[in-house]
């Protein structure tokens, strides 16, 4: 059985992950423009 507390805090948790990845993603990208921009 699966209370309300539960679900909240599954979503939670998986915004949390999907807010992580976006902004090790958006690092990623920044680092490799900054990178980029060092070569040109």
């Amino acid at each position: 059985m699966c209370s309300r507390n539960d679900i909240i805090r599954k979503l939670v948790g998986y915004q949390y992950v999907v807010f992580l990845s976006r902004a090790m993603a958006w690092q990623q990208l920044v680092h490799s423009n900054r990178i980029m921009g060092s070569f040109l």
